[in-house]
């Protein structure tokens, strides 16, 4: 475990279940949690801060460093370059709403003076990009993500006029949704209300709301339509602590622990909330992947230390052994797969995996430990026959050998979308509309 872990552990406050999960899924689990927290209406400076203490130097240099552009020439030292957001051009953000339209945000810098943000679309598949909003954001939020097809969201943070310092309960800073549905160039202002509502609208979501230390405290709809976000009246019965990417179409998943035992739970809802079944898988599968719903994944990664080499080790490397599991029915059951331990062991982890269109598994493997933040070399590794081989490569074209994780969510693919697959490096924007057939898109 490296120091960065160690400050999201303190920074964290949630107890973990008593798992064999590793590290470095804790961590990156616990920056996809953290995207949950900043898009709830609690505090932004509870937020903010959190950021600080989880990325501190190792990844954003300084607080100072995600206001400021660096020099993109690396010195004589050979540092390495700085993070997209910190150069002139660079890619911030790449999304997708649908499969032909692309939404990205860039940096627009000068060295060692403020950084402003573009925010651009492709309503053409990437062949031709127009400005949409400049600037756009500012120095805390200059980010968009796409929570729903058809659906622009964008934080905004402001500070609290009704602040009172001696009141520890009063945020110095607030925090506001905004949507889009016009592809960015209009936006309005979420409304959130008190009285619950039976189900996620069509076309909604679900967040998680933070209360204090607690990631996950309850869930809320958002409907994009009226832009509006409600209490879910009916909630799942685990402490929860993640919701699980996947398409809308799939229903929800959410992961969490028995209170009682720490044992995983996974609960899934196949009415948009309406009710919710509680399952407990054979193993700590925090991170499940599907395309439908239906058939999914999930990797379990044990972490064990192995003995430093080279010159003035800093920090203990560590190796992991890999199991997966597979679901064919939305999660209730899971069985072993990889019997013969295809996924190789060893010191290449799991960065990131996702179920194409035609139920390929497809993982992302890195020694990248660090989850840095530019474009970093990926090994792809695939399995066509359900799980239960893997080979190196596999049916990917066109996907790059360096991808760019979100430094939000530590994520390199986005499926959010039905239909659309989205990755990015630091110049172009990955799409594809199955998974496996990738095309890059240099955005301009």
């Amino acid at each position: 475990m490296n120091r960065i872990e160690d400050r999201f552990k303190d920074a964290a406050g949630t107890a973990m279940p008593a798992s064999r999960l590793s590290a470095d899924a804790v961590y990156a689990a616990g920056w996809r949690r953290q995207r949950r927290r900043v898009a709830t209406f609690a505090a932004a400076g509870i937020a903010a801060a959190l950021v600080v203490a989880l990325v501190g130097v190792d990844l954003l240099g300084s607080a100072g460093d995600n206001r400021v552009a660096r020099d993109p020439r690396p010195d004589a030292t050979g540092e390495e370059p700085p993070p997209g957001w910190l150069t002139d051009g660079g890619l911030v953000t790449a999304v997708a709403t649908d499969a032909d339209h692309l939404y990205a945000v860039k940096t627009v810098c000068r060295v060692k003076e403020q950084c402003s943000y573009r925010l651009v679309g492709s309503d053409d598949g990437g062949a031709t990009w127009t400005v949409r909003q400049e600037p756009f954001g500012d120095a805390l939020n200059y980010e968009v993500e796409v929570p729903a097809a058809g659906v622009l969201h964008h934080m905004v943070t402001t500070p609290n006029p009704d602040y009172v310092d001696a009141d520890p309960e009063s945020p110095k800073m607030l925090s506001q949704r905004r949507i889009s549905t016009d592809g960015g160039r209009t936006w309005v202002d979420v409304r959130e209300v008190t009285a619950p509502v039976d189900a996620v609208p069509a076309g909604g979501w679900i967040e998680c709301r933070q209360v204090r230390d607690d990631p996950c405290a309850s869930l809320i709809a958002f409907d994009p339509a009226n832009a509006r976000a409600a209490p879910l009246r009916k909630q799942p019965d685990l402490r929860m602590f993640t919701i699980r990417q996947l398409p809308q179409s799939a229903g929800f998943w959410l992961i969490g622990s028995d209170p009682a035992t720490n044992r995983f739970l996974v609960a899934t809802t196949a009415d948009r909330g309406r009710t919710w079944t509680t399952h407990t898988p054979p193993d700590d599968l925090f991170a499940p992947v599907s395309v439908d719903g239906v058939t999914g994944y999930a990797i379990v990664s044990d972490s064990y230390p192995v003995r430093p080499t080279g010159p003035n080790p800093t920090v203990s490397p560590t190796e992991s052994k890999k199991r997966v599991y597979r679901t064919v029915n939305g999660g209730r059951t899971w069985e072993r797969v990889d019997p013969d331990r295809t996924l190789p062991d060893g010191a290449l982890g799991v960065a990131e995996s996702y179920v194409a269109g035609d139920g390929t598994h497809v993982v992302l493997m890195s020694t990248d430990r660090y989850l840095r933040n530019y474009a970093a070399p990926f090994e792809r590794y695939t399995s066509s026959d359900d799980g239960r081989t893997y080979r190196k490569g596999g049916a990917v074209t066109g996907l790059g050998d360096k991808l760019t994780r979100d430094h939000r969510t530590t994520g390199l693919v986005t499926t959010t979308v039905p239909g659309v697959y989205v990755a990015r490096d630091d110049e172009a924007v990955y799409r594809s509309t199955d998974g496996l057939r990738w095309t890059r898109h240099v955005v301009p």
